[in-house]
Order: C-alpha cells, then sequence, then structure tokens
C-alpha cells in the first residue's frame, strides 16, 4: 500500500479481506514490519491493522482516522480530529502567508497531512496554480486548501484569508540574498506583522505563531559564545544587516501588539538559523541558495564564515507543534540543527 498519510489504494495483496485497489486506512503496524521511508513510500503492512475506507469518508477524513490510529505517531490533535469527523464536527482552520515561499508551503502541507483546513496568501494570483501543481507533484491532498491574494502592505484581501481561521502562521517576510537597501525589509516586515496581527485579533483567531529568525538574537552588542532565545538583536547596532534589522523590528512590534491589546490572542515565535532541505516547488530558498554558490564554485574560496543550519521540515513542523501545544505561549524557539563553517559545507 501507498505510505502516504497512513490511508491509500492497495496496491497487492496476499490477504482475502482485501484485493487490488481497495481503499484503505492504515491503523497501527506491528514491530519489523517493513516501511520504506517517508509520506509518499510504499509500505506493507499486516492485513489486520488495515481497514477498509468508508465511501462516505474524504481522503482528508481517512487520513486523519489513519494518523490517529498510527500509534507511533499519534498526537492529541490526531485524536481530537477523528472525534470531530466521528462527531461531525469542524476541523480548525490555519491561515498561512507566504503560502510560495519556501517555509511556508512545507507548513502548508505537513497541516494538510494533518487534516487541518488551509487559507494560504499570495501576492500574485498568477502564482495559486504553482502551489496545487507542486502539492500535488508530492502526493498531497489539496481538497481542504484555498489560496487568497493579499500583501504585507495593503489592507485589501485580509478579512477574506482570515476569516473563519482559528489560527494564523505568519510567514510571510521579504529575504533575498541580492543587496537591497533597508525599505526592501525592514518597511515591509514590520508593517505585515502588525497588519497580520490587527486581522487576527479582529477575527478572534486563537493562536498566532510568527516566523522570525535567529538573526533577531545574536546581533547584539555583546559578543558571545553561545546565544539563546533570551538574547535580542540590537537593531540601532552599527553595522547590523537589513534583513537582521527586520526580523528584530518585525517580532518585537509583534509582541509589543500583544502586550499593547491585552494578549487577545497567543503568540508563538520560531527563530530558525538557514534553513535548508528539500523544496516543494521552484523556489529552493534563500539559504539554499547559498550553499549552492559553494556546490557551483560561484564561491571559489571558503568564506571563513559559520551558520547554523535546520531543515525546511523540521522548521515546518516547529511551527505546528508550537500552534498546537500551549506550552509553547509567549515563547521563543531558536532552531538550529548543528553548526557548519563554509569549508564544512564544500566537504559535504
Amino acid at each position: 500500500i501507498p505510505g502516504i498519510d497512513f490511508s491509500g489504494t492497495v496496491l497487492e495483496s496476499d490477504n482475502s479481506k482485501f484485493k487490488e485497489g481497495d481503499e484503505i486506512i492504515l491503523t497501527g503496524f506491528r514491530v519489523g514490519e517493513i516501511f520504506y521511508g517517508g509520506y509518499s513510500q510504499i509500505a506493507k503492512v499486516n492485513g489486520d491493522f488495515l481497514v477498509k475506507k468508508p465511501k462516505n469518508l474524504t481522503s482528508k477524513q481517512a487520513m486523519i482516522l489513519g494518523t490517529a490510529g498510527f500509534t507511533s505517531l499519534m498526537s492529541a490533535f490526531a485524536i481530537k480530529a477523528r472525534e470531530e469527523i466521528l462527531l461531525g464536527e469542524k476541523v480548525n482552520n490555519v491561515l498561512v502567508t507566504g503560502a510560495t515561499g519556501y517555509i511556508g508551503l512545507h507548513c502548508i502541507q505537513q497541516l494538510l497531512y494533518q487534516g487541518y483546513a488551509v487559507n494560504g496568501s499570495v501576492r500574485s494570483p498568477e502564482r495559486k496554480d504553482e502551489i496545487y501543481d507542486a502539492l500535488k507533484k508530492h502526493n498531497t491532498p489539496t481538497e481542504n486548501l484555498k489560496i487568497f491574494t493579499f500583501n504585507l502592505t495593503e489592507d485589501s484581501g485580509w478579512d477574506e484569508g482570515m476569516e473563519g481561521c482559528d489560527y494564523l502562521m505568519h510567514v510571510a517576510s521579504p529575504l533575498a540574498l541580492a543587496n537591497h537597501g533597508e525599505e526592501f525589509f525592514v518597511g515591509p516586515a514590520v508593517s505585515g506583522a502588525k497588519r497580520a496581527l490587527k486581522f487576527a485579533k479582529k477575527h478572534n483567531v486563537k493562536k498566532v505563531v510568527l516566523t522570525s529568525s535567529v538573526a533577531a538574537i545574536f546581533e547584539t552588542t555583546v559578543l558571545k559564545e553561545y546565544y539563546d532565545e533570551s538574547d535580542w538583536s540590537d537593531p540601532n547596532k552599527d553595522p547590523i544587516n537589513h534583513y537582521a534589522k527586520s526580523k528584530t523590528l518585525a517580532e518585537m512590534a509583534a509582541w509589543d501588539f500583544v502586550k499593547e491589546e491585552n494578549n487577545p490572542f497567543e503568540l508563538a515565535v520560531i527563530n530558525p538559523a538557514l534553513v535548508i532541505g528539500p523544496s516543494l516547488s521552484g523556489d529552493i530558498g534563500e539559504s539554499n541558495k547559498a550553499i549552492e554558490l559553494v556546490a557551483t564554485g560561484k564561491m571559489p574560496v571558503g568564506v571563513p564564515i559559520q551558520f547554523g543550519y535546520v531543515d525546511v521540515r523540521d522548521v515546518a513542523a516547529a511551527h505546528i507543534l508550537a500552534m498546537q501545544n500551549p506550552n509553547s505561549n509567549g515563547k521563543r524557539f531558536a532552531l538550529s540543527e548543528k553548526d557548519l563553517w563554509y569549508k564544512d559545507v564544500a566537504k559535504i
């Protein structure tokens, strides 16, 4: 059977209960059974842990039921979602800004896998098909995905995108390796964060997860060997790069908003280092572009710079866990799997 979403179609069977083409739900597995890595690969499982999918269930509902029963990956959300389906109650809606972005698209994919209904935002309506095509190419169900057009600098479209949403993942923010001026980064980042939170409050969103960066942590005036979530970059530091300044001021604006508006919703912030790993679309992400410079020889010497790195799939998972877990309320989470010098990147 396909391992995707813990539901799928039987490809081959030696069990009289099932035949080729049956739509099934995976409810568990036995230690020692063979799984060929990942969502979209093939798994061989014992028929005792399969049930035929009722015809009135959508593929999303089947996926949730399978996930809830798949004991090694059971989560409080999956159990709750299973109950909601059986009782006919609503599944939570999430707005993800920056849907075409490297991180945003991974967040959307994982949310859809977990059974959420997702609204995504794009700046240009011409890019909607790009999202659907990328997700379908990676065997991701899209019947519970809606795409809306709005941007960080204007109010138009935010009401429609936020309507009915329980959660907001504000991922969108200017990022580029090219040498842009401060106005390219700071203005849209700060005004976008404020605008997103304003509409989150208006629509009674329960919780906001904001994508910040370690750049909002370590650009301090104090040189340290180790930094953590208690550290803050100084936006007035001279010099400070425009991106770090934009992320710092945008995150500060978010925390200030929650305080000044008497905590209208819960807030958690994700501060990843350089985000690398597979892309779901043609957008490989700015951090991957930095590695591409080394891999292609466009950076002919090993620049003596060290960065932290984290896989994009882990970053997306962290967003969702922060959204789901109340212990994340009011906290920042720096994400870095390991630090590497550029010479180490070149060797890899």
